[in-house]
């Protein structure tokens, strides 16, 4: 089990890094006004694929 649990980490950590850069590098080229729409899609983008990837690797 620690090693699913390791590899949901190196699965999951990723995506939220994805996220966040992502995220601010959209904000940096000027799209301001769209700056929650942004954090909901990119982040439960994140969340989304993390708990599926818990779904597959926890069955």
């Amino acid at each position: 089990p620690i090693a699913r649990l390791l590899l949901l980490a190196m699965i999951s950590l990723p995506l939220f890094h994805w996220a966040h850069r992502f995220r601010f590098a959209l904000v940096d080229l000027g799209i301001k006004k769209a700056k929650l729409l942004i954090a909901i899609l990119f982040y439960g983008t994140a969340a989304g694929s993390t708990i599926c990837a818990a779904y597959l690797l926890l069955l």
